[in-house]
């Protein structure tokens, strides 16, 4: 406690900010604090604490599955509380109410010496605090990826870990020696239970995660199911694809006034499709980023766009094929790409003037062990002149994905034998970045960092093998694609069934129905 007189301003060298009510809040139950008005030395620049990454989240899992580790999760409790502040931030609080005109608090009031809910610096106290602790026992941070820790005991223990703020996901090579050496960190990090993903199924993050000695298995049927009820589509008709084929959207279909209302839904049911798509749904990554264009200000038919990827989610959750999976025994991996234990790969495609201002789209999925790892679709920043460079471009932003992914494997201690094998369907574009001095004059104006791809496929990191467009599986990333699960054929469901792992339901008469909404969210056949 300090002494403050009424209306006086306690000084410090450097700037000091009188924070307002509406700037800071308090978490009820961990405090009997109401309200809290601080001043805060401002010396703090970053306030956020990092996390895992998709990528890395996923890596973990699927080396995990295919090395025969063990999975465990643990959940701190009261993880900001823990944190200490740093002797240069100046925190104070004022008494609880009720508390004001007390003898022992009136006239002083309370310097924190450890965060608060609510105190913006409060993450990143936390995720400080967590790698000291970490360290103190052992566990070490990759350059790359500065939520990952491993830990290498003489005993032979092998610890891999990810951090997502107060969550943790560990793998390890030796369950008994992890249980014993985790009893060192429980008190330090205050974690009340050690959970053991099993095949009954374990909750991380909003993700049913069950593993066993053959196979794991993502899911988030319950979340989708809360969805769904949230916004009132439990009993919508299922749609068997995600995005109608031919359907179209410009600048020109938005409304001339925003409806408030329209716009809260929109954003809300787009930020609910985008975490299904980073996890456990890689085939709404189109439509999330193609409909995630007009967010500002959405017509009705751009609402029913975003409807049908809801009613995809019906569709997947009645026929029980929601989820990913990735098997330990299954070898060779699935698609036509034949990869080693460990070893990454990938497909890249592209499309050419699909989109409006005569932009280009991209995307990519790359795998390991036969579970995607990484996936991703976007528009191409630049306008090309030819499908090959379309294409020639896609392969280019999307190897700089894979380089990462060799690199975390690596530090992972999964080093890559040979190069990364990344499937692609245009033969031009593979002979501009293969042999670039004899089609030099194909792509002389294109941007220098296009080339960059050409340098890893010589330095051997890369190498680009030819798929027929019926075994492209990064096709559901860049269009549209009819319902059709006949193997061997350009149709959405055969591509799922090797980008999720998951026996999609066969369709006697797969729907070829285009379907094109106007900016009045009127049919247009």
């Amino acid at each position: 406690m300090a002494d403050v007189a009424d209306g006086d301003e306690t000084e410090h060298d450097g700037a000091v900010r009188e924070a307002t009510d509406a700037d800071t809040c308090v978490d009820a139950f961990n405090t009997a604090f109401a309200g809290l008005s601080e001043k805060v030395k401002n010396t703090y620049r970053q306030l956020f604490s990092p996390v895992l990454t998709t990528m890395s989240l996923m890596m973990l899992f699927a080396t995990a599955t295919a090395n025969d580790r063990t999975l465990f999760l643990a959940d701190v409790t009261g993880a900001f509380l823990l944190a200490p502040l740093l002797p240069e931030e100046v925190v104070f609080a004022r008494p609880p109410k009720g508390y004001e005109n007390h003898p022992e608090f009136k006239g002083k009031i309370l310097r924190l010496v450890k965060s608060l809910y609510g105190l913006k610096q409060a993450p990143r106290r936390w995720y400080e605090h967590m790698r000291k602790v970490l360290f103190s026992h052992g566990m070490k941070t990759l350059a790359c990826e500065k939520c990952m820790f491993t830990l290498n005991l003489p005993s032979g223990l092998d610890v891999k870990a990810g951090t997502h703020v107060d969550d943790f996901l560990f793998s390890v090579n030796d369950a008994k020696l992890f249980e014993a050496w985790f009893e060192t960190i429980r008190t330090d990090l205050n974690i009340e239970a050690l959970e053991k993903v099993t095949r009954t199924g374990s909750d991380y993050m909003a993700i049913e995660v069950s593993h066993n000695s053959n196979y794991l298995f993502l899911s988030q049927r319950r979340y989708i199911e809360k969805a769904l009820v949230r916004y009132g589509l439990q009993e919508c008709k299922p749609a068997d694809t995600p995005v109608a084929t031919g359907i179209k959207f410009s600048a020109a279909d938005m409304p001339e006034q925003a409806d408030s209302r329209r716009v809260s839904t929109y954003r809300g049911m787009i930020g609910v499709l985008n975490w299904v798509a980073r996890m456990t749904c890689p085939e709404l990554t189109y439509g999330v980023s193609y409909f995630s264009q007009w967010m500002h200000n959405p017509s009705e038919g751009m609402l029913k766009g975003v409807v049908r990827m809801f009613r995809y989610l019906k569709f997947i959750v009645l026929n029980n094929c929601e989820g990913v999976y990735a098997y330990r025994s299954r070898n060779p991996f699935p698609g036509v790409i034949k990869a080693a234990k460990n070893q990454l790969y990938g497909y890249i495609d592209a499309t050419y003037l699909s989109e409006e201002m005569s932009k280009s789209r991209y995307g990519y999925v790359f795998f390991v062990n036969g579970m995607p790892i990484c996936w991703k679709s976007a528009k191409l920043p630049r306008v090309v002149l030819s499908i090959a460079e379309a294409e020639y471009s896609g392969l280019s932003w999307g190897a700089r994905d894979a380089i990462y992914c060799r690199i975390l494997l690596a530090a992972l201690g999964f080093k890559q034998d040979g190069p990364t094998q990344i499937g692609q369907d245009n033969k031009a574009a593979i002979q501009i970045a293969e042999n670039p001095g004899q089609h030099a004059s194909k792509v002389k104006h294109a941007m220098a960092d296009l080339h960059w791809v050409q340098e890893q496929i010589e330095l051997e990191t890369t190498a680009l093998v030819v798929v027929k467009g019926c075994d492209m599986i990064a096709d559901p990333m860049t269009k549209a694609l009819a319902y059709n699960a006949t193997p061997n054929c350009n149709g959405f469901a055969s591509h799922i069934q090797v980008l999720r792992g998951q026996k999609m339901p066969t369709m006697a008469k797969p729907s070829k129905r285009k379907v094109t909404y106007n900016g009045d969210g009127e049919v247009v056949e």
